[in-house]
């Protein structure tokens, strides 16, 4: 089951919601290929799904530093081969730096650059 995440800067009041973690349907290949936007040809499909190739697929969270957004972004790892595969960013195409999530993110707010972000749990999704 994936949290919603509200993160807040206590300074600018900027508020970004998200959904991190994984749910029900996150077990599926064909969900995290289309989440992805890949090709059933980009992924060794058929070692996937009997596990030969295990893997993990869930939405973390990053900063976009170029236009300065907080997003949720799919992300799949292949265990054995170490590849990894993700979004840019919905807004710009830029990379996202993933950020971990605590009760405070000790990152600076990508709007005005004070450090620290708010953390709250809304929610839940599956």
């Amino acid at each position: 089951m994936g949290a919603i995440i509200k993160i807040s800067c206590g300074n600018c009041k900027k508020e970004w919601t998200t959904n991190w973690g994984a749910g029900y349907l996150y077990g599926s290949v064909d969900v995290a290929i289309e989440a992805l936007g890949l090709k059933k040809e980009d992924l060794p499909t058929d070692k996937m799904k009997t596990m030969e190739e295990p893997w993990v697929f869930e939405n973390k969270i990053g900063i976009c530093d170029k236009c300065q957004s907080v997003q949720s972004f799919p992300y799949l790892k292949l265990i054995n081969s170490g590849k990894e595969y993700y979004t840019k960013c919905e807004v710009c195409g830029n990379d996202l730096r993933e950020i971990e999530i605590d009760d405070k993110i000790e990152e600076k707010c990508p709007v005005c650059g004070n450090f620290g972000l708010d953390v709250e749990r809304t929610g839940y999704w599956d």
